[in-house]
C-alpha cells in the first residue's frame, strides 16, 4: 500500500520551551545535574503533549516529554502510567532509551515532564525490509522472553487501563451492529455511502462473530508494548532499534501487538500484512495461531473503525488521518483472513 491517503497539513498543538515555568526548568537541571542551554520542540506522534530535545551545558542532549496545562486529564493519566512502567519494570530499559526521572509543578493538570537519554536518530520512515527485520528481532525478545523473566509487576492486559477494552466483546463492530445511528456515522468514511452501507451489511456479521470472541483471545503470551507505530520506534546511527512510549506496557497474547502493528507498517509502506506476518514468524521461530490473530484483528479494527469517522480534534490535526490509514490496512488484511468482501474506497484525498 504505502501512504494511501495524503497527510493533512498542520501540526499538533505543542508548547514552546519558553512556556515551561522557570521553576520546572530548575528542577530539570537539578535532575540532569547540568544547565539546559536551549531546547527545541520535538515533532512526531499525534498527541499535543510537550516534547523537547534539550541541549545541555556538556553539549549532550536529553529528550524531555510530558503534560502541560493546555492538555487534558487523559494525557496526564497516560504519562503517569508510562512513568510507573519505567519505575516498576526495569526490563523496559533494554528496549528503550534510559529513563532519567520526572519533575512536576504539583498541580493535577499542570506540568509534568519526564527526561530520557536522547538518541541520535535516523528517520524511521520509509520502512525497508532491513528496518522491519531489526524491529521484529527486538519484538521477538519482547514477546518471547522466558516467562520466568516477565516482571511480576507487569499487569495483565485484561487489567490494563485503555487496553482491557480489546479483550471485551463490546464496542467496535458490535456497537455498529447494535446501534444503527452509530453505524450510519461510520459510513461517512466512504466516498459512496450507499456502497459503504452494502459492504458493512455484508461484512459486519463475520466481523462481529470474531470480535464477540475477544475474551477468548489466546496464543503465545508475552510482554506487550501495545502502542507500536513508526513514531514510537527509533533507529540510531548504528541501525539499532528502540521502542518508546511504554504507556500501555502489559502482558498478554502477542497477537494483540501484531494485529495493530503490522497494519500500521502496511499503511506506511508497500508491505502487505501477510508478508509481514511471515517475516515475523521466520525471525521469531514461532507460528502464530491464526484464529487468535483473527479475533485480535476483529477487535482492533472494530475499535479503530469506531474512532476514524469522528470529527478531527482541533489540537490533533493528523489523528483521524492516521486512524483511517491503519483501519484501511486492517480491512485489507481482514479480507484475506476472514473472507469478507473488499471495502469500497474511503474518502480522500488520495496520493496520486
Amino acid at each position: 500500500m504505502g501512504f494511501l491517503f495524503q497527510e493533512p497539513i498542520g501540526r499538533e498543538a505543542r508548547p514552546a520551551w519558553a512556556e515551561v515555568p522557570p521553576a520546572l526548568v530548575a528542577q530539570l537541571q537539578e535532575l540532569l545535574k547540568q544547565k539546559i542551554i536551549h531546547a527545541d520542540i520535538a515533532w512526531g506522534g499525534y498527541s499535543p503533549s510537550a516534547t523537547f530535545v534539550a541541549t545541555l551545558a556538556s553539549w549532550e542532549k536529553a529528550f524531555i516529554k510530558g503534560t502541560h496545562p493546555g492538555q487534558d486529564t487523559h494525557g496526564t493519566q497516560m504519562l503517569r502510567q508510562e512513568i510507573e512502567a519505567y519505575q516498576t519494570l526495569p526490563d523496559i530499559q533494554s528496549f528503550s532509551p534510559a529513563y532519567l526521572g520526572c519533575v512536576s509543578d504539583g498541580r493535577e493538570e499542570g506540568w509534568m515532564l519526564a527526561a530520557f537519554d536522547s538518541i541520535d536518530t535516523l528517520p524511521t520512515l520509509p520502512w525497508t525490509e532491513e528496518k522491519i527485520t531489526t524491529v521484529f528481532r527486538l519484538l521477538s525478545r519482547l514477546h518471547f522472553c522466558d516467562k520466568k523473566n516477565i516482571p511480576p509487576a507487569l499487569p495483565p492486559a485484561r487489567d490494563k487501563n485503555y487496553i482491557e477494552k480489546f479483550l471485551r466483546p463490546e464496542g467496535g463492530w458490535l456497537r455498529f451492529r447494535d446501534e444503527r445511528q452509530t453505524a450510519d456515522k461510520f459510513l461517512a468514511l466512504f466516498e459512496d455511502q450507499d456502497a459503504g452501507r452494502d459492504w458493512l451489511s455484508s461484512a459486519l456479521p463475520r466481523l462481529c462473530e470474531k470480535q464477540a470472541k475477544a475474551h477468548m483471545t489466546g496464543g503465545a503470551v508475552g510482554m506487550l508494548h501495545q502502542d507500536l507505530r513508526s513514531d514510537n520506534i527509533l533507529f540510531d546511527r548504528e541501525d539499532r532499534a528502540y521502542l518508546v512510549d511504554w504507556v500501555n506496557a502489559c502482558q498478554g497474547p502477542v497477537v494483540m501487538d501484531l494485529a495493530q502493528f503490522l497494519p500500521a507498517v502496511s499503511a506506511e509502506s508497500a508491505f502487505e500484512c501477510g508478508a509481514l506476518l511471515g517475516l515475523y514468524e521466520k525471525i521469531s521461530g514461532v507460528k502464530i495461531d491464526r484464529e487468535s490473530l483473527v479475533i485480535a484483528l476483529a477487535s482492533a479494527s472494530g475499535h479503530m473503525a469506531d474512532n476514524a469517522y469522528r470529527a478531527v480534534p482541533a489540537k490533533l490535526p493528523r489523528l483521524r488521518w492516521m486512524q483511517k490509514s491503519v483501519l484501511w490496512a486492517m480491512l485489507q488484511w481482514a479480507v484475506v483472513l476472514m473472507d469478507i468482501p473488499p471495502p469500497p474506497r474511503f474518502t480522500g484525498p488520495y496520493h496520486d
